[in-house]
């Protein structure tokens, strides 16, 4: 279910959306039914599986670290720095990929380059994917 997660955009929805699938996916691992009402915590607990958001969360922050350290001339750096110089539509831009970063951190891309040789990436990555949803 996680292939190519370190790329997504995830909206709060689509978190959501993807717990309800593991979940659903849980229960018929256990072969319980719905109507039975067992909580999230007892499904985890007999299927010892990892949470689904918080593991491609963990992934999307390792491949970032991946990418601060990667020297400036290859393609996927080169990508996520780059701007398009087209205009947007009118309404709510939608959600891109360095945005959870920015907001979780508070820190642009370029203040986040500058701390790619230090502990940052080490010392942040259990709040990053903890955080609420």
């Amino acid at each position: 279910m996680l292939y190519g997660c370190e790329t997504w955009c995830l909206t709060k929805t689509e978190e959501t959306r993807l717990a309800v699938a593991q979940r659903k996916i849980e229960r018929r691992m256990l072969n319980v039914r719905l109507l039975d009402q067992y909580s999230r915590e007892w499904l985890r607990e007999r299927t010892q599986l990892k949470d689904i958001v918080q593991a491609a969360r963990e992934r999307k922050w390792n491949y970032l670290r991946k990418l601060m350290s990667l020297p400036d001339d290859r393609w996927n750096r080169k990508l996520t720095e780059w701007t398009p110089n087209t205009r947007r539509p009118v309404g709510r831009p939608p959600t891109r990929w360095m945005d959870d970063f920015t907001k979780f951190t508070n820190k642009t891309l370029n203040e986040l380059l500058s701390l790619c040789l230090t502990n940052f990436w080490c010392c942040n990555v259990s709040p990053f994917v903890l955080r609420d949803r």
